[in-house]
């Protein structure tokens, strides 16, 4: 933003100035991209006040965080190289707090005759000069403040001025928020691509290893065939019975990495849940979570991708598995079968946390997690819901009086 070097005369002239600040300002803000933090522009507002011929000598902006449960305030004294710092009660943030929420500006005339919210110490060591006036103009997101070191030295036009300002900054404030969003979600996306990267390298690793699988049990074959004496004739049999459990893993990964595949076939749900149970079994064992099956006999067969529907057992599983550990040092997973009229239901049920009733309606949005972002992409029950509708199925949480409980549900007819 080019400065200007003299305060206007006329008001015209005034104004003219202020809608090119505004101009500028409001074009920059746009130009944005997810590498800026808004230091520029704040420092560019900054330049904005002396063009007016606002009689400032400090100016900052105090930032409300609104979204934990203690709001808190940090600064920043717009310069292009500063940063936002932490406010404390001896800076004045409980002053701060109450401006913003009353969303009216707040003129102190003349500190040095009343100092009614004994301001002058705090604004001293954040300014860094003998404050004697200033005003707060409080903006959707925090409050612009501009202070000096002459008593009353700021006119209604110098208020009125700033206020379109003000305004200025909340549109700022929505643009780096939605920047912010907008990189977490290429993050995001980033890690799916990984993802399926990984799944792709997996697939082929399971190739080979049926490979080296079917010469182990070949030859186990041959040997068990020998009629061996014991103990070599045991060894032989546990190690051929070892190979065809690791055989029938693979089996599943492949399965799981085969999932796209469009042809349908009728299921055995149950059978598709054990095979899921089995992959996991030795991890959640290690782990000191328990994991029971509680499987109704005599289900009809539903037709499906088998792929697909194991993938909602395995997300179902995991989801359970990482909210008990997130929450303790075990737990336990039961995961039930039946029969509901035309539909048959599948539940997994786990005493860890449960799901908080603010985000239950929100848990099948893409992208959205309550895990780390190292741990978790947000899509796992996304994907989940989509599968369930692609199979004329539904998938919800319930109440659970100790931790989660989540249905789906796979039409019959």
């Amino acid at each position: 933003m080019k400065p200007y070097n003299r305060a206007p005369e006329y008001s015209g002239e005034k104004n003219s100035i202020l809608q090119s600040v505004l101009s500028q300002l409001s074009k920059a803000i746009w130009q944005m991209d997810e590498r800026e933090d808004g230091s520029q522009i704040l420092a560019d507002l900054r330049t904005g006040l002396k063009a007016l011929g606002i009689p400032f000598e400090g100016c900052g902006i105090f930032f409300v965080e609104q979204d934990i449960s203690s709001p808190s305030v940090r600064f920043h004294s717009m310069h292009a190289k500063g940063s936002w710092q932490p406010t404390t009660r001896g800076m004045g943030r409980d002053l701060i707090l109450q401006i913003w929420k009353a969303g009216v500006p707040f003129y102190r005339r003349d500190l040095g005759r009343e100092d009614k919210y004994r301001e002058k110490e705090c604004l001293a060591r954040v300014f860094g000069y003998p404050v004697r006036c200033g005003f707060d103009i409080p903006f959707t997101h925090g409050t612009l403040a501009i202070n000096s070191s002459v008593a009353d030295v700021f006119t209604s036009r110098d208020i009125k001025s700033t206020l379109s300002l003000a305004a200025l900054l909340s549109v700022l404030f929505y643009r780096l928020q939605d920047l912010a969003e907008m990189k977490a979600r290429d993050e995001q996306i980033r890690q799916v691509q990984s993802m399926a990267m990984v799944g792709q390298l997996a697939a082929g690793a399971t190739h080979e290893i049926n490979n080296a699988l079917m010469a182990i049990l070949g030859y186990g074959e041959l040997l068990l065939a020998e009629k061996l004496a014991p103990p070599t004739s045991e060894s032989v049999n546990l190690m051929y019975h070892a190979a065809q459990q690791v055989q029938n893993i693979v089996a599943i990964l492949q399965n799981l990495a085969n999932r796209q595949r469009m042809v349908k076939e009728y299921l055995d749900l149950n059978q598709l849940i054990r095979d899921m149970i089995l992959l996991l079994h030795t991890q959640l064992e290690r782990e000191q979570v328990e994991i029971i099956d509680d499987l109704a006999e005599d289900l009809p067969p539903i037709e499906g991708h088998a792929g697909q529907i194991q993938q909602i057992v395995l997300n179902l599983i995991q989801n359970s598995r990482d909210a008990i550990l997130e929450s303790s040092s075990g737990g336990m997973i039961i995961i039930r079968t039946f029969k509901d009229e035309d539909s048959l239901a599948l539940e997994v049920q786990d005493d860890g946390p449960g799901i908080p009733l603010e985000i239950a309606e929100r848990i099948f949005e893409p992208f959205f997690t309550t895990k780390k972002a190292a741990s978790g992409t947000g899509l796992g029950l996304s994907v989940c819901q989509e599968i369930a509708k692609g199979h004329k199925g539904s998938i919800r949480a319930k109440k659970h009086a100790d931790g989660a409980r989540v249905v789906v549900e796979f039409c019959l007819e």
